[in-house]
Parts: structure tokens; C-alpha cells; sequence
């Protein structure tokens, strides 16, 4: 009698449905880094922002080799407005992505997406319904994003704060890559300067290797003696630096020493006469052998 009242209590539909119970929770999956560079992207919207100027969403989007991140503001968020912000935005800077990872919001799967992103060549990728782990990569930007923007502000217009605050991400080094996203681009922490002017017959073209303060497209800013200097990529050239010697215990030593002079110094000639075998002085024949004086 009692198994059949814990059963029927079990099987009661009203219970069951109007309860808190424990989900079941999938299992982690580990997300696959692309071997290029901007070949799979991540893509999302935020919003309602403040709109001081007439922006109120923005459009996201982050590299899944590099973790680079790009933040388009939007007036709206039609599906017209996303695709010109990622041609403007994204393609026309890094090139056209092979795939493109987004939830299921109505930009992302409407007819004019899915028809410029199959003339581009790109295979997107939807989450599950209801799930936005599965974009996590991007979800967890958002949050550093908005914690950013909210340290930064003084006022309501985030709009003038926002390059700002993507140049801190882009350079902050990323625990699981060792590097920041922003050397893992422009591929150097340190670059050579040209000479400009009249240079010597042996004078080398590139001055010693100067710290890059804060990479950009189209300028670097480098510390120069002690001073914050802006100069263009032309006359760089990325600095390749040693990599340090391996850590690791020191050879254990081998031998003890001893406690007889006499050992140490029989020791001592018998490795010299190991590595140094007795040149020979006379042939099978019993003539005398002189080599040159060179080999002497």
C-alpha cells in the first residue's frame, strides 16, 4: 500500500508541473578553437541601451581563434541594420568568416541573412532554443562588456566610452591563451623603427627594438627613451625574441668526491686518455711516422 501511494503521488501531472525540482544538467563540452584566424565568429545583439545618441543596441561579435571583439552600435535591430554592421563593421576589416555561431533571434534566421551569408560562402550555425549556453563564448564578453562600460561612465553617453573600453579587452592577456588578442593580431610586443635620413654604408636600417604601448590599424604607439611616441606600421618590423632557456631541476651530480688525491688525479688521466687517444708513432712495418705539423 505504501509503494503504491509514493508511485501515485510520483505520477501526479499538477505536481510534477507546478513544483521546483532539480533540472537535469547537460555535461560541458569543450568548444573547438579554429586553427585561422577570423574563419568562425560568434555573433549577438545587447540592448536596450541609454540612447543620448540615438544609439540603443549594439551588435557583438568576437573571433573564436583569437577572441578578438567588436562592438557596432545600432539604431535598431532589424535584420537590414545587422548585415550592413557586419559588412561594415566586420568583413570589410578581416574578411569574410567560414562560419558565423548566433542564437535563433529572428535577425539571424530571417530570409535576407540567410540569403547574404549563402552568396558570401558562410555556413551558419544556430543554438538551441532556450539555451544561450551554447553561445557562451560571447555571452560571457557581454557581461565583461557591460561591467566595463559601467566602471568607465561618468555620464549617460557610452557611445565616446566604447573605443575605450574595447581597447582595454583587446590588450588584457587571456588566461587560457597567454596572450591578448591584440598580440595574438598584430603578432608583436616589441618592433624595429627605420631609420629615416642619411644613414652610413654599414649602418643597420632599423633602430633597437622599442615596447608597443597600444597597437592600432594604422598607427602604434611605442615607447621611444622613455617617451609615448605614435608612428605609422610602414617603418616597423615585428621583433622576434628568444625564448628563455627551460626550467627544470639541475643534473644530479654523478660522482662524489674522493677522498684520495691519488683517485681523483688517476681519474683525471684516464678521461684525458679516453678523449685523447695516443697518436700512433710507426707503421706495422717499423718506419716512423711524422705528421705534419699542423696535426701536432
Amino acid at each position: 500500500m505504501r509503494k503504491q501511494v509514493r508511485r501515485w503521488v510520483k505520477e501526479c501531472h499538477h505536481c510534477q508541473s507546478s513544483k521546483i525540482q532539480n533540472h537535469s544538467k547537460a555535461p560541458l563540452e569543450h568548444f573547438s578553437v579554429p586553427e585561422k584566424r577570423f574563419s568562425h565568429i560568434n555573433i549577438d545583439i545587447i540592448g536596450p541601451l541609454p540612447f543620448p545618441s540615438g544609439f540603443t543596441y549594439l551588435l557583438t561579435i568576437i573571433d573564436r581563434n583569437t577572441r578578438w571583439p567588436e562592438a557596432i552600435p545600432l539604431q535598431g535591430i532589424t535584420t537590414y541594420e545587422c548585415v550592413h554592421a557586419l559588412i561594415n563593421g566586420w568583413i570589410a576589416r578581416f574578411g569574410v568568416p567560414g562560419d558565423i555561431s548566433s542564437n535563433r533571434g529572428s535577425q539571424f534566421t530571417s530570409s535576407l541573412w540567410s540569403e547574404i551569408t549563402a552568396r558570401l560562402g558562410v555556413k551558419l550555425h544556430h543554438t538551441s532554443a532556450y539555451h544561450p549556453q551554447a553561445n557562451g563564448m560571447i555571452e560571457r564578453f557581454h557581461r565583461t562588456l557591460k561591467t566595463a562600460l559601467k566602471v568607465r561612465l561618468t555620464g549617460p553617453n557610452w557611445v565616446e566610452e566604447l573605443p575605450w573600453v574595447l581597447l582595454g579587452l583587446r590588450t588584457t592577456s587571456k588566461e587560457d591563451l597567454g596572450y591578448s588578442s591584440a598580440e595574438l593580431i598584430y603578432a608583436a610586443k616589441h618592433v624595429y623603427v627605420r631609420r629615416h635620413g642619411t644613414k652610413g654604408p654599414l649602418q643597420r636600417p632599423y633602430s633597437s627594438p622599442y615596447a608597443v604601448l597600444t597597437p592600432g590599424d594604422k598607427t602604434f604607439l611605442i615607447d621611444i627613451g622613455g617617451r609615448a611616441e605614435r608612428i605609422s606600421v610602414d617603418p616597423f618590423q615585428p621583433v622576434i625574441l628568444a625564448k628563455p632557456p627551460p626550467r627544470g631541476r639541475p643534473p644530479a651530480k654523478q660522482s662524489h668526491p674522493s677522498r684520495h688525491p691519488s683517485d681523483s688525479s688517476t681519474a683525471s688521466k684516464h678521461q684525458q686518455a679516453m678523449s685523447h687517444p695516443a697518436v700512433q708513432t710507426s707503421s706495422r712495418t717499423g718506419r716512423t711516422i711524422r705528421p705534419p705539423m699542423r696535426y701536432q
